[in-house]
Parts: C-alpha cells; sequence; structure tokens
C-alpha cells in the first residue's frame, strides 16, 4: 500500500458508534489484514478510490471518501496507537 492509500484508510479509522457502517467495515478489515486477507482492501478501494481517481482532484476525493479535508492526524493517531501497543513509545509524551 502507498502513503496515500494509508492516509485515506487512517482518515476512515476514526472511531464510532457499534453499529456505524464503517465501524463494522473496520472490524472486518482488521480481521482479514491480521489473517493475510487484503481482497476487502482491494475491493474497497477500488470502489470509493480507484474508479473516482481521474474524476476529482485529490483532495477532494480524499473528502469524498472520509468525509473530512485531508490531514495527517488520523493517520498519526493510528501509527501512535500501534507504536504503543508495540511497546515503542514508552516514556514519549503522546501527541496532540
Amino acid at each position: 500500500m502507498d502513503l496515500v492509500g494509508a492516509v485515506f484508510l487512517a482518515a476512515r479509522h476514526v472511531p464510532g458508534d457499534a453499529h456505524d457502517r464503517h465501524a463494522v467495515e473496520q472490524r472486518l478489515a482488521e480481521a482479514d489484514f491480521e489473517a493475510g486477507r487484503f481482497e476487502s482492501l482491494r475491493e474497497w478501494l477500488r470502489e470509493h478510490v480507484h474508479r473516482h481517481g481521474r474524476k476529482f482532484p485529490p483532495r477532494e476525493l480524499l473528502h469524498r471518501v472520509t468525509g473530512q479535508a485531508l490531514s495527517a492526524d488520523p493517520f498519526l493517531a493510528y501509527l501512535e496507537a500501534k507504536l504503543s501497543a508495540a511497546g515503542l513509545l514508552e516514556g514519549r509524551p503522546a501527541a496532540s
């Protein structure tokens, strides 16, 4: 996955209600990823990003997919959570 794909996915990884469609999709995708299956990611990207890639500029496409403007904050929060869970950020101040 390239950096743009990672930013798109991290922007979608915003905690929500347990019955929220995106939250359900996220849990299913995580289970697939842990099992080494990436078909769900490929299909999601194809449906929501790739088919619209030439129609819209990147910033507009990101806003259409995530409902928010381009920001590194969700991606940084995702990385911080993963690194903290792995014990690699001990003793470092939390990002704001």
